[in-house]
């Protein structure tokens, strides 16, 4: 039955026929709510799991569509990972068809099979095993049933750690650079710092100008950079860094701006998500949300001992980790130091624990933190065998109806 002709008998009956009918426009597809704005009544449709949209005619619809953030790096000095790629379509004309909804799982945390690996004697040097890159965060599709015509949000990249050969990763949302030892000089110590880059963002060929006539926008950034690229100068002689000996890493890249450069004092913060009106408008009207919420943060970059790391960025990025000075404190909160995890997302990003980055909330496509590692002779705590895990995509599809309900019918909308 055509959603005209359910809304026409919804006017003439009343609502009681909304629970018996209208929630049976189609069958496969998720629950929807109803609300009005500016005299407009549109049909909200949310996927935190993959499914089906099925539209029975030719509708105007609005689409967000998030792609999973990146998974944590656990290593030393591991950079924030990034976010998934936020795209919106605004006022594309949705033929009849069925619609598939995929979303992108947030990438894993980086993993260490056998523990014993985890503490070595030395975890700076010798096995590889000390340290893995988190995975990247999977990529969200919006297609039609035979995958043409499809949208593609691609997952965000990972964080890098401290080595001269480990590098973030580029995702829609590009992963923070790892932090980084310095030479007698104040240099890095590697002849070929590009371990100190954020790394890029970047959007999939399916992402153009249009989709179905709808204007369509990307929103990506870069991670941030360690801190060798722009203060190598002040950990030299006389420079207000010359006492310390490392670097701090960057934030992840989130859809609203690039991760933040770590800093001398600082592990660098995770880039904030975008936050989008017409969205902000349906989760006003229809969750009661009263603040903008957030899409597709990056995560914190962990710091060395004694420093603070980076926090996660608004839309749900998880915290960057890190250790205080002095080791033989009684409790956790005196001897670890949190990253917090970003606020105003769908739901929040998670602090660090311990010396183990915080994840990427949930259906927020946010970027999880970096984790942190000590010298053996500091090294007092469990080992690290597991980082944490991006956060999950998201797509919304907010279709216009052509009608509007009556005064009568009014009460039911959200």
């Amino acid at each position: 039955m055509a959603l005209t002709r359910i809304l026409d008998k919804l006017v003439q009956v009343g609502p009681g026929y909304l629970d018996q009918t209208l929630r049976t426009y189609v069958t496969e597809n998720r629950d929807f709510t109803l609300y009005q704005s500016n005299n407009k009544t549109y049909a909200v449709y949310t996927y935190y799991s993959s499914g089906n949209f099925i539209l029975e005619e030719d509708k105007t619809a609005d689409i967000l569509i998030v792609g999973g953030g990146g998974g944590g790096t656990i290593g030393n000095l591991s950079g924030g990972s990034g976010a998934g790629d936020v795209i919106e379509v605004q006022n594309a004309t949705l033929t009849a068809d069925l619609y598939k909804v995929e979303i992108g799982a947030g990438g894993a945390g980086g993993s260490i099979s056998n523990p014993a690996d985890a503490n070595t004697a030395n975890p700076y040097t010798g096995a590889v095993a000390t340290a893995a890159l988190g995975s990247e965060g999977n990529d969200t599709i919006f297609s039609t049933s035979i995958d043409t015509n499809q949208i593609i949000a691609l997952g965000g990249g990972v964080g890098g750690f401290r080595s001269t050969d480990t590098l973030a990763t580029v995702g829609g949302s590009g992963g923070g650079a790892g932090g980084g030892d310095v030479d007698g000089s104040g240099q890095p110590s590697s002849s070929t710092p590009n371990y100190s880059l954020g790394a890029n963002n970047t959007s999939d060929a399916t992402v153009t100008a249009t989709y179905y006539g709808g204007n369509v926008f990307s929103y990506t950034n870069e991670g941030g950079d360690s801190d060798a690229v722009t203060n190598s100068a002040l950990y030299t002689s006389g420079g207000i860094y010359e006492n310390m000996t490392t670097y701090q890493a960057g934030g992840g890249g989130g859809a609203g701006e690039k991760g933040e450069a770590g800093q001398g004092k600082k592990g660098g913060k995770g880039g904030d998500g975008a936050t989008l009106s017409w969205v902000n408008e349906v989760f006003q009207h229809v969750y009661r949300v009263n603040n903008d919420v957030y899409w597709g943060a990056g995560g914190g970059g962990a710091a060395s001992k004694d420093i603070e790391p980076g926090n996660g960025g608004k839309g749900g990025g998880g915290g960057g980790a890190s250790v205080r000075q002095s080791l033989d404190t009684s409790t956790d909160a005196e001897t670890y130091w949190e990253g917090y995890g970003g606020k105003y997302g769908i739901n929040l990003g998670w602090d660090s624990n311990k010396l183990v980055g915080g994840a990427g909330a949930v259906n927020t496509g946010s970027g999880a933190g970096g984790s942190s590692r000590l010298l053996n002779t500091d090294n007092a705590f469990l080992p690290i065998t597991q980082g944490p895990n991006g956060g999950s995509g998201f797509v919304m599809v907010r279709v216009h109806l052509d009608d509007n309900f009556s005064a009568y019918a009014g009460s039911m909308l959200a």
